[in-house]
């Protein structure tokens, strides 16, 4: 009886230790079981109540959570456009959203906002180096 209690006490460890080792793995890889795939079952459109799919996939927008964290773009923009709201009604988040989004910005634009801020930056020291020197330099002088 008693190496029977053992074993099976053996067996729980066992069977917890790998549990254990499966939830550290999916906090190595970053991913929440709820949030692995947008896709799952348990996941509908708040809207239309319609699942995810490749074509029209889920996004969460706001800070809701639970069965009306997920929507489809398309669904938020009719809705967007209905209620004449730039928050949700729910938590009160402000929607930063910009329809058809593309996946990954283009090299172009991450190269031109680059250039455009360096400019940015070497106008602004330019300035406070002219600035800097007439003020240390040349009032001195004239003084």
């Amino acid at each position: 009886m008693i190496e029977e209690e053992k074993e099976e006490e053996e067996e729980e460890e066992e069977e917890e230790e790998e549990e254990e080792e499966e939830e550290e793995e999916e906090e190595e890889d970053g991913h929440n079981k709820d949030d692995n795939n947008n896709n799952n079952n348990n996941n509908i459109c708040r809207v239309c109540r319609c699942e995810g799919s490749y074509d029209k996939p889920l996004y969460h927008p706001c800070v809701c959570t639970g069965s009306i964290k997920y929507i489809h773009q398309d669904c938020l923009v009719q809705w967007l456009k209905y209620s004449r709201k730039e928050y949700c009604e729910l938590c009160k988040h402000r929607f930063s959203f910009t329809p058809n989004m593309p996946n990954r910005l283009p090299i172009k634009d991450i190269v031109s906002g680059l250039v455009t801020s360096m400019a940015r930056a070497v106008r602004y020291w330019f300035h406070y180096t002219l600035v800097a020197f007439a003020w240390l330099g040349v009032v001195p002088l004239t003084a």
